[in-house]
């Protein structure tokens, strides 16, 4: 963070794209997908509403209410994996 104080900023147009393309949700029907994500380019600031720190430069994103369960269920399911192991290697024991 603190380097990129220092160095020169990138392309702009080139992040917009970028960014847009990372924050547009996919979609499994290739048309439906094709379509938000021309709209993204078309409007790379449609997003903004969502930023954590609106008028700043950082692109931290709010967490989505899908996010935090995705989130959730990575931990239990990490959870369960560890037990698991910790069960498989008392076996023997």
């Amino acid at each position: 963070m603190l380097v990129s104080l220092v160095t020169p900023r990138c392309n702009a147009e080139k992040l917009n794209r970028y960014y847009a393309k990372m924050k547009t949700e996919v979609d499994p029907d290739p048309e439906k997908d094709a379509a938000k994500l021309a709209e993204s380019y078309a409007n790379p600031t449609r997003f903004d509403d969502r930023r954590l720190l609106p008028g700043t430069d950082w692109e931290f994103m709010k967490p989505s209410r899908k996010d935090i369960t995705g989130f959730l269920v990575s931990v239990v399911v990490c959870f369960i994996i560890l037990a698991l192991l910790i069960w498989v290697a008392n076996i023997k024991a």
